[in-house]
Formats: C-alpha cells, structure tokens, sequence
C-alpha cells in the first residue's frame, strides 16, 4: 500500500524472507522446495505476461477498446458492455494482470474520448481481472496452482469452470450496471487507506457426496497465500474441493484493493492518471457483488459437477 521513496516490493519481501528463515520459522530447505515447486509456474505466468506486454506494445488494446467505442453508438450501457467483453476475454486469455495493468489505461481513455464516466468502466476492469480469472489456468497464478493440484486437464478444468466463470460475470454486470456510478466511483485528492480481514467460511453445496467448499479470501495477505495455505488441505478432497477453494480466492479479492497484486496493480496505475480510489466505494461494490458471485458461482460448480463430473 505504500512505497516509500519509490522502493520496489522486493526492498521489503527479501528481507522478511531472510528474517522468517533466520528467526527459524522457515528452513531453507522448506524454502528451497517452496521455491522449486513454484519456479516452472511462476516462469509460465511471466511468459504469459510477457505476450501480454507484446501485443499492447503493437496496439493490440490500443485498437480494440476503439473498435468498442465506436459499435456503442455514444451509449454508455453499450460502452459498458462491451468494457465487460474485452476485460472478460483478456482476463481469460491472457491473464488477469493483463486487464488491470494493460487495458485499464486504455479503458480510462476511451471513456473520456466516449463522454461516458470513467468510474463504473475501471471498477469493471478491477473486479473482471479477479471474476473473469476462473476459466481457464492461465488466467490467474491461482489457478494454475490449483490446476497442478487438481489432476485435471486443461480441458476439462475449462468445462467444470465454464459455468462458474459466466454466473461471476453475469452477478458483476448485473450490479455494475445497476448501480454505475453511485458505485463504482474514485475521487481526487482523497488518498486510500488499508484494508485488512481474516478468512471466513461463505458458501457449501453437495455434489455427489462430496463437500463443495467455496472460502472467502478476505484477509490481511492476499489470494496467493491463501490458496497456498488451502490447496494442502483441499486437495485430498478431490477436484471439486481444489475448485471450490480457487472460487474463494479468485472471488473474494474484490472485498478489498489488498486482496490480491492485480487490484494493487489496478490502484497504481488509476493514481497515475491523477484519479485516487475512494476505498467506501470500492468496498460497497464489493460487499454488493462478492457474496452473491460466490453463491452463483459455487452454485454453478456444483451443477457443472454433476453435469461433467469431476
């Protein structure tokens, strides 16, 4: 949250690192394995990263938020709507770091250049970086840590997260739209401050016998430890438990900016631009969108569950 004299995060985590290890909490050889078992994913991601920064370096959002702009006619819902399709695909396709760092300057711009207010438009792109990561591994480091843990293909990963990833979306239009502006609002010269909880237990539904957890990821760290504290613990029960977890920690970021890097990320660059996040705003749209994308999503899991079976 703050960033004293421009210092990168790793001014702080490397040292923490060498203290937790020094203080004897963490062997190095604990560390060591943690380090080995997620170097091959943290590599993909920063390749997936990397394909996302070429293809705004050759104007990939640059041309497609235009093209948006233009099909919406003025309207400001159709803007909307079509923010939600492009954040949804790039989320999806190429991460959700992609969406809060790439396209939500590109977003900002072109609701100025549309007349339309920039507020429910970036709002969008903060909570879509989080709820539109659930469909594919790629979209999130989340995911493909559950992915590993899972045992399931890529495929049918996408198929059992299909149905989630739509009821996510469609809970988060449904409000944005609703509520727009008086929501989704920022305002200047208003700084931020920090927002913290501990996890809680949201939503459980059967399917089959087996238990489908749903965790809200409200904390004070953010959804990476989170799902590396639960994997452990869900992955004896089978994909629907691994899945079920990935729901909690994809979807409960939204409750507050700290819950994961993305919607750091987002905040940055939104100061950047001179437009400060009003953080009763940011809450309210998440207490309005996160329990009910939980319950919708989990909901769906357990029908694509006995639809496709894990």
């Amino acid at each position: 949250m703050l960033r004293p004299r421009g210092l990168p995060e790793a001014a702080a985590a490397v040292p923490a690192a060498a203290l937790v290890m020094a203080l004897g909490a963490v062997t190095p050889q604990q560390a060591w394995e943690q380090t080995r078992t997620l170097l091959p994913v943290v590599v993909f991601l920063a390749l997936i990263l990397v394909l996302a920064f070429l293809c705004a370096k050759e104007g990939l959002f640059e041309a497609v938020a235009p093209a948006v702009a233009r099909r919406c006619g003025g309207s400001p819902r159709r803007l909307l709507t079509g923010v939600f399709a492009v954040a949804c695909s790039v989320t999806a396709v190429l991460s959700l770091d992609a969406t809060a760092v790439l396209l939500t300057p590109v977003v900002l711009a072109t609701a100025a250049r549309a007349g339309a207010r920039a507020r429910p438009h970036v709002y969008a792109t903060a909570h879509l970086s989080n709820s539109a990561s659930l469909l594919l591994p790629v979209s999130n480091l989340t995911n493909l840590l559950a992915f590993a843990a899972s045992g399931l293909t890529f495929t049918r990963f996408a198929a059992l997260m299909a149905l989630p990833w739509l009821a996510a979306i469609a809970v988060e239009y449904a409000v944005t739209g609703g509520a727009g502006p008086g929501v989704g609002g920022a305002r200047r010269g208003r700084g931020a401050r920090r927002a913290g909880a501990v996890p809680a237990p949201c939503h459980r539904a059967g399917a089959g016998g087996r238990r489908v957890t749903a965790v809200l990821s409200v904390r004070a760290g953010n959804n990476l430890p989170a799902v590396l504290a639960l994997l452990p613990l869900a992955a004896p029960g089978g994909p629907a438990q691994v899945l079920a977890v990935l729901i909690g920690v994809n979807l409960g970021p939204n409750l507050t900016y700290v819950g994961s890097l993305a919607t750091l990320l987002w905040r940055r660059i939104l100061h950047r631009h001179g437009m400060e996040v009003d953080l009763g705003r940011f809450t309210l749209l998440g207490l309005l969108t996160v329990p009910t994308t939980l319950a919708a999503s989990t909901v769906a899991l357990w029908g694509a569950l006995h639809l496709i079976g894990a």
